[in-house]
C-alpha cells in the first residue's frame, strides 16, 4: 500500500481551512444574533425562505383588506348617521301632519306648519347629498357629484350602482346605500318619494286642505317603512364589516407566528451554539499551535 507523505505545508493549509471553516460558523452565528433572525440569506435555507415569502405576500394583502374595511366602516358610519336624521326629519314631518290634519287649527298656524316643513326639505335635501371625504355617499358611483337638488329633487334619480370592496380573499361588501332606498323613485314611479310628501304636505297645509294633509300621514309612514329597512340594512353591514375584520386580524395573528417560526432564531439556541464554536475555535488555535512544531532549519541556526 502506497503511503502518502505528509508535510508541513499540509498539516498548516489544513490546519488554516479548519479556521476558517469555524470563523464562517461563528460569523453565521453572530449575524443571527445580530438580526434575531435565523434566515438571513437565501442559501440558508431555500425552503425556508419560499415560505416566508407566501407568509409576508399574505400578511401584506390582509394589511390592504384592513385598510379597505376601515374605510368600508367610516362609510357605513356616515350613512347610518345620515338615515338617522333622516328619520328624524320625517318623524318630525309625521307630527306636524298629525296637528296639521285636524280641521279646529286655523289657517294661520298651518301656514306656520307648512314654514317648518319647508326647513325639513332644505334639510332633507341637505342630508342626501352628504359627502364623506368629499364624495356624495348617496349617489352610487358617481361620487363627485350631488344626485339631488333643491329645486327639482323629487323628479331626480340618485345613480343606483354598487361601491364594493375586497374585504377578504373570496369576500367582497357593498359599502353604500342608493339614495333611492332611503328617499325614493322620482315622482311617477314611486308615490312615497320622500321630497314629493314633504312638498305635498306643505301645499295641502297652505290650502288648508285637511283631507289631504291626512292622506300625506299615509305616505309618510311609507317611506319611513322604507327608511326603517335602509337603515337596518347599514347596520347589517357594519356587523359583517366588524366579522371580517376580526377574521382578517386573526390570520394576520396566525400568519405572524408562522412567519417568525420560519425566519426568527431562537437566541437561546444561537448564543449556547456560538459559545459551543467559539470554544471550537479556541481548541482549533490551541491544537494548530502543537502541530505546527519548529523545524529542522529552526535546529541549525
Amino acid at each position: 500500500m502506497k503511503q502518502v507523505r505528509v508535510t508541513q505545508s499540509m498539516l498548516s493549509n489544513q490546519m488554516l481551512r479548519n479556521l476558517r471553516s469555524n470563523n464562517e460558523r461563528m460569523q453565521n452565528y453572530q449575524e443571527m444574533m445580530s438580526t434575531g433572525k435565523r434566515i438571513n440569506s437565501p442559501s440558508d435555507d431555500p425552503v425556508g425562505v419560499s415560505f416566508a415569502m407566501r407568509y409576508e405576500a399574505k400578511l401584506e394583502r390582509n394589511e390592504q383588506y384592513k385598510r379597505n374595511l376601515d374605510v368600508a366602516r367610516s362609510l357605513l358610519d356616515a350613512s347610518d348617521s345620515a338615515i338617522s336624521k333622516v328619520n328624524t326629519i320625517f318623524q318630525r314631518a309625521r307630527e306636524l301632519a298629525v296637528q296639521g290634519a285636524n280641521d279646529p287649527v286655523p289657517p294661520e298656524a298651518k301656514a306656520n306648519i307648512a314654514a317648518e316643513i319647508e326647513q325639513l326639505y332644505s334639510e332633507l335635501v341637505n342630508v342626501a347629498n352628504t359627502r364623506f371625504n368629499g364624495k356624495s355617499i348617496f349617489n352610487g358611483q358617481m361620487t363627485d357629484q350631488d344626485p339631488y337638488t333643491e329645486a327639482n329633487a323629487q323628479n331626480e334619480s340618485a345613480d343606483t350602482h354598487d361601491i364594493v370592496i375586497a374585504a377578504a380573499d373570496g369576500a367582497n361588501i357593498v359599502v353604500n346605500i342608493s339614495g333611492q332606498s332611503v328617499f325614493g323613485k322620482p315622482v311617477g314611479q314611486e308615490s312615497d318619494n320622500a321630497f314629493a310628501v314633504l312638498q305635498d304636505l306643505k301645499n295641502s297645509l297652505l290650502a288648508n286642505d285637511s283631507q289631504t294633509t291626512s292622506a300625506t300621514i299615509g305616505r309618510i309612514d311609507s317611506r319611513l317603512d322604507k327608511i326603517h329597512r335602509a337603515w337596518a340594512d347599514v347596520g347589517a353591514r357594519s356587523n359583517r364589516v366588524d366579522l371580517v375584520r376580526n377574521r382578517v386580524e386573526e390570520a394576520s395573528i396566525s400568519l405572524t407566528k408562522l412567519s417568525s417560526d420560519t425566519i426568527d432564531a431562537d437566541m437561546a439556541e444561537v448564543i449556547t451554539n456560538f459559545k459551543m464554536q467559539e470554544n471550537v475555535y479556541r481548541a482549533s488555535l490551541g491544537t494548530g499551535a502543537r502541530v505546527i512544531q519548529p523545524s529542522l532549519v529552526d535546529f541549525l541556526r
